[in-house]
Order: C-alpha cells, then sequence, then structure tokens
C-alpha cells in the first residue's frame, strides 16, 4: 500500500469538505469528472509531482485529483494552450452558439409563441381609431367610418365674480338629481355671508356626495370669476341626467344657471364593415372581445381601415435579434478559425451561402465576418404587402429560423471533435482502459466543457485559505 505525504492529508481533507459543499445539482457528471482525472493522470508524467500522484495502483477519487490541481503542479502543454487559446475560443463559441439558438427558436414555427404568431392592430389613421389584439385573435381586415364620438353630458353654469356676495336667501335649498336610476333630493346650506365661489361650491359638494352618475367641480376662468360644472361619469345616452331645484324650497340650480346644458349626452355612432352601429361608449369590441378597438376622432367620412395580423414591431425587433446574433457567431468562428476544423467552419460557410438568396429577399444580407445588414425598410415594407410570404420565408418548416437553429443547436450539443482543429482536440479515438485529456476533450459537448470550467472556478472561490 502506497503512504501518501502528511500535507497531501491537508489538501485531501480540504477538498473533500468543499466537494461536500456543492449541491447535488451542480456536481460534475461523470463524463465531466473524467475529464478531470485524465487531466490529472497527465499531470502525473510531469516531474517533480510524482509525490503528489500516489494513485497508480487504481483510479483517483474526484477529490484527490482537485487536490492535485490545487497543490500547483506545474501546467501540462494540454493545459497552457486550452487556458490561453483553446478555452476562451470555445467559450465565445459556445456563448454566440446559444445566443443564435435563442433567437433562432424564437422565430421557429415549433415555437408556438414566436413573433409571427403574436397578432397586433394596424391602423391606416391610428389618430382617428387604434385598437389592440388579444388572446384568441384572429387574423382579419376591418373597414369603419366614425360618425360621431360617444360623450356625456356637460353643464356648465352662469359666469360669477368669485367674491361677490351671494343673493340668495340664507338657509336650505334643495335639488333633484334625475338619472337612469331614479331621482335623488340634495340639500345645500347657504349663509349670509357666503361669496359665489362659497356658495357654487357648497353646490358641487353636495352632486359630488351622491358618488352616482354626476362629477362636479369649480372652474376659475379668470382670477376674479368661478363658474361650476357638472359632468356625466360615464359617455352615452343612458348616462344622461337632470338638474332642477325641488319645488317650493329653494332656487340654488335657477340662481347658479348649472340647470343648463353645454353638451348633451351623446352615443357612438359609426359604420363598421358596412353596417351601421351605435354604442354608448367609444370602444368597439370584436371577435367576441379578443380584438378592442379605440375610437379617438371622428374620421370626417373617411373609411379607416383595420388589419388584425402579425405584430411587425415583434416581428421586427426578433429578426434584429437574430441578425445580430448571426453576426456575433461569425465573428466568434473567423477569430477562433486556428483552433477549429476547417470543415467546420467551411461548413458555417456553406450554410450561409445556401441561406443568402433567401433572406436577401426580406432585407437580410448574411454575415461573411462579424456583421449582418438588416434593412428594416424592406422587411417593412414586405411585411406590409405579403406577410404570409415573409412568414415562410423566415418561420417556415425550411425557414431561416429553423435552418438556422438546428445548426446551432447541433453546435452546442456535439462533442468537441465535430468542430475543434485535431492538433488541439481530436477526432474520438478508440476507448481504452485509461483515457486520455484529449480523448476526453473530443468527446465532451460545449454545454458539459462550461459546466465544468463553472464548478471549478465555484470550488477554487470558496476553498479556504
Amino acid at each position: 500500500m502506497t503512504t501518501r505525504p502528511p500535507q497531501q492529508y491537508a489538501i485531501l481533507g480540504r477538498i473533500e469538505r468543499n466537494m461536500a459543499l456543492v449541491p447535488r445539482s451542480r456536481r460534475p457528471p461523470i463524463a465531466d469528472t473524467a475529464l478531470v482525472k485524465a487531466l490529472a493522470s497527465d499531470m502525473d508524467a510531469q516531474p517533480g509531482v510524482a509525490d503528489l500522484s500516489p494513485f497508480r495502483e487504481r483510479l483517483p477519487s474526484q477529490a484527490q485529483l482537485v487536490a492535485q490541481a490545487l497543490a500547483g503542479a506545474p501546467p501540462t502543454l494540454l493545459q497552457r494552450q486550452y487556458l490561453a487559446r483553446v478555452g476562451p475560443a470555445l467559450t465565445e463559441l459556445a456563448r454566440t452558439a446559444g445566443a443564435l439558438a435563442a433567437t433562432a427558436n424564437a422565430l421557429s414555427p415549433a415555437n408556438g409563441l414566436n413573433a409571427f404568431n403574436q397578432l397586433g392592430v394596424e391602423s391606416s389613421a391610428p389618430e382617428l381609431v387604434g385598437g389592440v389584439a388579444l388572446v384568441g385573435a384572429q387574423p382579419a381586415v376591418h373597414r369603419l367610418a366614425v360618425q360621431q364620438l360617444a360623450n356625456p353630458q356637460r353643464n356648465l353654469s352662469l359666469l360669477l365674480g368669485r367674491a361677490t356676495p351671494t343673493r340668495l336667501v340664507a338657509g336650505s335649498h334643495r335639488l333633484i338629481v334625475r338619472d337612469a336610476t331614479g331621482s335623488t333630493t340634495l340639500a345645500v346650506q347657504i349663509d349670509p355671508s357666503d361669496t359665489h365661489e362659497i356658495a357654487l361650491g357648497e353646490l358641487v359638494r353636495a352632486l359630488n356626495s351622491l358618488n352616482g352618475s354626476v362629477v362636479a367641480s369649480l372652474l376659475f376662468p379668470t382670477e376674479g370669476t368661478v363658474q361650476a360644472v357638472a359632468a356625466g361619469r360615464s359617455p352615452g345616452r343612458a348616462a344622461a341626467f337632470e338638474l332642477a331645484d325641488a319645488p317650493d324650497s329653494g332656487a340654488i340650480v335657477a340662481w347658479s344657471g348649472l340647470g343648463n346644458v353645454e353638451r348633451a349626452a351623446s352615443d357612438a355612432a359609426l359604420v363598421l364593415d358596412g353596417i351601421s352601429v351605435t354604442l354608448p361608449n367609444n370602444q368597439v369590441d370584436l371577435q367576441a372581445g379578443a380584438v378592442q378597438v379605440e375610437l379617438k376622432a371622428p374620421t370626417a367620412g373617411q373609411e379607416v381601415l383595420l388589419t388584425v395580423g402579425p405584430d411587425r414591431p415583434a416581428v421586427l425587433r426578433a429578426v434584429e435579434l437574430l441578425a445580430g446574433a448571426l453576426g456575433a457567431m461569425a465573428g466568434a468562428l473567423e477569430a477562433a478559425a486556428d483552433v477549429l476544423l476547417p470543415a467546420f467552419v467551411a461548413e458555417f460557410r456553406a450554410l450561409l451561402e445556401e441561406l443568402s438568396p433567401l433572406a436577401a429577399s426580406i432585407g437580410l444580407t448574411l454575415p461573411t465576418d462579424a456583421r449582418a445588414a438588416l434593412d428594416t425598410t424592406l422587411l417593412n415594407s414586405q411585411l406590409l404587402r405579403d406577410p404570409a410570404s415573409v412568414r415562410r420565408t423566415i418561420a417556415g418548416p425550411d425557414g431561416l429560423a429553423q435552418r438556422l437553429a438546428q445548426f446551432a443547436n447541433d453546435v452546442m450539443s456535439s462533442p468537441l471533435s465535430r468542430f475543434g482543429a485535431p492538433s488541439l482536440i481530436p477526432r474520438l479515438p478508440r476507448a481504452s482502459s485509461h483515457p486520455t485529456p484529449t480523448m476526453l476533450l473530443a468527446g465532451n459537448t460545449l454545454s458539459s466543457l462550461l459546466y465544468a470550467q463553472l464548478l471549478a472556478q465555484g470550488l477554487l472561490i470558496n476553498a479556504p485559505t
């Protein structure tokens, strides 16, 4: 049995404690553990570290291998190459391939929530009529002309001097408010010293105490004048109201003039898809409420076109993100050409060349370096002219998004031997009883390699000093 040096036992104990702190969900899978073992066995061949590698009779434990790394053994050639060039290059490739996969999948036909499935409402006169599409909306085209808006009733009192004493008889004045729900009698108390402003203020407070169909307030057109206004809480003729003095109990309504109707309550009137419609408010619900249209102003005989279809701003943004991610991945491949398999770089370029005519039809110029150009004006006009064709080009079964997503997903899930340069990450050799570092680098995916890196960084950061 091999005897270990005392300092090694101290290191092993520390690493065992560190490993116990790592949650099971973050511990490396078998492939990553094997990668650490193989790197450690490669270190055994370095001079001066034999006393830290007494594991030749059996495979070392995970803690023993990490202990070797923390003991400060000289880096092997493979480690130096990896840290200086391969590691950063593969990390950037993984980052950009992951971003491309995410942005392409967001437009993929396999994604039920892709941007083309997000519907919006586009108006030919958004300053007059607007709208939104909710869950359940279906593509459609509607035409409407707004003849008048629905308005709440508005009553306006006489213009009176603010500080002028009122001529109303002091005492309780009663008034009647009539609306669709019935009649209500209110009382307003007037004192002998009240001015016009105070008297109108008491009238306003009495009306607002109803919390009903009428909302009142004071207006000050000039510094020395005051008016009271009473308005319907809701638009539409059904929300009309009447203010009147109660018989033989005062004259505050007649004195103030607040019973005068400045604007009568009105319903909205419009022609929708050739049918005359009257509504009590300025919201039109289409498709059982899945499309909500807002009437903003009369169209003065102009017919407004409402198109329920793909949400163009969402599509434009999604394609912009796709172009940016594609350019970033192209730049990562060009920068890392010396550590990547030439056939893999050629495969990526061939894919871009194949997709270029399709992309050009929607204004997307595929990258030859780290830039992809998108003509948003052309794409926007194509979406307006023929949205179905643009959808097939981008989000069809063989469209741009699907092809790019397949390639990016393949990069993330393939072993490194699929795209690594043979001098650093060779093709997978025949399995043996003692795997080498190059074998395990070749067999790991980008995802698992990055996971192992993050775990190792966490162990070193959290190790006690």
